[in-house]
């Protein structure tokens, strides 16, 4: 399920902070005005900002193999270019203490990433609450527009 009623307030607030602060995106205001989100299964959070940047969430948990990154990342490059959108970033987040999320980012996740010689896909690890953060609100989203798409169908 998507999001589209929900372009206004925290969402929009939260996923700009986010990809601006966090991600460094430099996107013009104008592709913020339209976001989708969803819940893409096993614990990863998708948003389209605008048709243009398309994001991956993943806590440390669901990314513990350079493998497991590498398939995300070549699964998010076919989908940022099947929907003709100029960028995928895959974002990885947990604790300090995940041995296995800081060997995924610290290993084995680079040599993945520089498989794909695409300058337009990018990897971030960042901490956990962040990541959680962000995915509360897309959780949050979502269930208010379900809630909206029962009252009105």
């Amino acid at each position: 399920m998507s999001t589209s009623g929900l372009d206004k307030g925290s969402l929009r607030a939260a996923v700009e902070a986010f990809a601006r602060e966090r991600l460094g995106c430099n996107c013009p205001d104008s592709v913020f005005a339209h976001i989708l989100v969803e819940d893409a299964g096993s614990g990863v959070w998708r948003i389209d900002i605008g048709g243009r940047l398309l994001i991956d969430l993943a806590l440390g948990r669901n990314a513990a193999s350079a493998h497991w990154v590498y398939e995300r990342l070549a699964a998010g490059l076919a989908d940022r270019d099947r929907r003709g959108m100029n960028r995928y970033r895959l974002v990885l987040g947990a604790d300090e203490a995940d041995q296995a999320w800081h060997a995924a980012c610290a290993e084995g996740a680079p040599s993945a990433l520089a498989r794909f010689a695409d300058d337009r896909i990018h990897l971030h690890c960042l901490p956990r609450a962040d990541v959680e953060a962000l995915q509360a609100v897309c959780r949050s989203a979502l269930r208010e527009a379900h809630g909206q798409l029962t009252a009105d169908g």
